[in-house]
């Protein structure tokens, strides 16, 4: 059963995702976008939000994509974006290597996968965008705000939280980045 404490994070991520997006909603969406709120995609990285934050960020795209002029597509297909990037990031955690390397692999493969979604399938495919306006208009996009900018919120949550402390979590067990949850 869902505790009270996780709702709520995941309503603050959902509200913060849709809010930030539809704040900047002339950037936002289009063949060139930087969402100030895809930053936020980095989320599920840290044991402290992990899983909640995939379910606010995708809760979150679907909210904000309500106001988008691509419609029921990008409802669709930008919730999924945002459902493949988030568990790109959270899948990336169990690497064998350290947080810093593997937070950026994550990163990658969740611009490759919002490319593939929203650069191939929704602005190339079927609003026939030219692909080269398409998939690099949403990269240059992603690698500024989910790239740049959510490797720098990374970070400051590894001060805040203490992403890494040893090779094995609290209860000994590997941890694959050698995260511990808080």
């Amino acid at each position: 059963m869902l505790k009270l404490r996780d709702a709520l994070e995941i309503s603050l991520i959902a509200g913060g995702y849709a809010a930030l997006t539809v704040m900047v909603a002339p950037i936002a969406y289009g063949p060139i976008q930087a969402r100030v709120s895809d930053i936020l995609l980095t989320l599920p990285f840290s044991k402290r939000f992990g899983w909640k934050a995939i379910v606010g960020l995708t809760i979150g795209a679907l909210l904000s994509n309500l106001a988008s002029p691509y419609g029921i597509y990008d409802v669709l297909l930008g919730t999924l974006a945002n459902l493949l990037a988030s568990s790109s990031v959270y899948a990336s955690r169990r690497l064998p290597f350290n947080w810093k390397l593997t937070l950026p692999i994550g990163i990658v493969l969740g611009i490759a996968m919002i490319d593939l979604t929203i650069g191939y399938i929704l602005l190339g495919s079927i609003y026939q965008v030219p692909l080269v306006y398409a998939i690099g208009g949403v990269t240059l996009g992603e690698a500024l705000t989910f790239g740049i900018g959510g490797y720098i919120l990374a970070l400051g949550m590894e001060k805040r939280f203490g992403q890494e402390v040893s090779k094995k979590d609290e209860t000994g067990a590997e941890g694959g980045n050698g995260s511990t949850e808080r």
